[in-house]
């Protein structure tokens, strides 16, 4: 029987020996490796268009969490004026103004859900007028996509970033596609945010209404992003589209560009 364990022992301690070290494949980090596009019809919810990828990450930062609300990841970067009010379409000209990171959150006091201004890292705006009402330059909204007061998308604020590319290689204007009137409605685009991945492992992948994750080794994790809307048959035309993906790390170090190559609609229709 001691002879029984001893042997074991020696196989354990040499098997424990051997066993490599996972080594990161890429000098980039995150990288992005394209894997499949599905299309869905669903419910009244719209249909879904499903890109499935693999990221790899060296650190392993990739999502971003409730803690991660603020700047640099904030939602908005808005204007005040000298009275520190927020700037409409009908604001008197009060230079000087200040652009200061917003988001939408509990307020610390009362609770209630309001956009909180970071004043801690405002920093002063030189503005000569205020720009064109548009939903570039106002880009806060009302419940229903109107712009409001102003101020800018934060780049930042998505991690998840898609491309749509026609047969030539050009990039997709969906306004001009479907007609949509820029000033008005500012509900467009599939840039994503990705919540944090890290606590994902190899036996419990994490799924909700957007996304599914699923940690496959050390470095990387198979992420599917689901994209609804009722435009995707609209989208296609009978045409070839193509569709990029890129994705941020939580130091907003920007991967490569992943592509699905073109496909028609009718290739990636699930059966």
């Amino acid at each position: 029987m001691k002879k029984v364990l001893v042997t074991l022992s020696i196989i354990i301690l040499f098997s424990s020996c051997n066993k490599e070290e996972a080594v990161y494949p890429f000098d980039q980090s995150p990288y992005v490796e394209f894997e499949d596009l599905s299309f869905g019809e669903s419910d009244e919810r719209g249909d879904v268009l499903e890109i499935s990828f693999i990221i790899w990450d060296r650190e392993g930062d990739i999502g971003l969490g409730d803690e991660n609300r603020g700047f640099p990841y904030h939602e908005y970067d808005v204007v005040v004026d000298v009275n520190e009010n927020l700037i409409d379409r009908d604001s008197p000209f009060n230079p000087p103004f200040s652009i200061i990171p917003a988001f939408y959150g509990q307020h610390p006091e009362d609770h209630h859900y309001t956009l909180i201004l970071e004043v801690d890292h405002a920093r002063e705006l030189d503005l000569d007028g205020y720009p064109d009402y548009s939903c570039e330059n106002y880009a806060i909204t009302d419940d229903y996509g109107n712009p409001t007061f102003l101020g800018w998308k934060n780049e930042n604020y998505h991690n998840i970033l898609m491309g749509f590319l026609n047969n030539e290689g050009i990039e997709i204007d969906f306004y001009k596609m479907f007609g949509i009137d820029p000033n008005t409605n500012c509900a467009v685009g599939f840039d994503g945010r990705m919540f944090d991945i890290s606590g994902t492992n190899l036996l419990n992948p994490i799924e909700n209404e957007i996304f599914y994750v699923r940690r496959r080794d050390k470095y990387s994790w198979r992420i599917i992003y689901k994209m609804r809307s009722s435009i995707w048959k609209l989208f296609f035309q009978n045409e070839k589209r193509e569709f990029t993906i890129k994705v941020k790390d939580r130091e907003l170090n920007e991967s490569n560009t992943a592509s699905s190559g073109l496909v028609t609609l009718e290739e990636i229709t699930a059966q």
